[in-house]
């Protein structure tokens, strides 16, 4: 009895010990992609703007994570990112946003 005691404690921690682990490696694992897509968006606003004859102060983003959907601001228009799947080209479509009250960080 005493030993089947310890022995159900044992493997209640362990469990618990590995759920932990998983949550700290599925953590460092989101805080690595979102490294990786936020040092994407560098080259995007650089290709935006030698694409459209830009300085890239000019172009602007609304977040920092290049995926579809982000929204593009220059020359007093704004467009939708379309990535392609490998992430090497892109369309921009024209957009209108309904709240034009923009703060921009800088």
């Amino acid at each position: 009895m005493f030993v089947t005691r310890y022995r159900n404690l044992s493997v209640i921690l362990l469990l618990i010990v590995l759920i932990l682990v998983g949550v700290q490696v599925e953590q460092v694992l989101a805080k690595h992609q979102n490294q990786w897509q936020a040092n994407q968006i560098i080259p995007f606003v650089l290709a935006v703007a030698k694409d459209h004859n830009l300085k890239p102060s000019q172009v602007m983003v609304n977040q920092t994570t290049l995926k579809d959907g982000l929204l593009v601001r220059f020359a007093g228009r704004d467009y939708q990112l379309q990535l392609s799947a490998d992430h090497n080209s892109y369309v921009l479509q024209r957009a209108h946003v309904i709240d034009h009250q923009v703060r921009v960080n800088r």
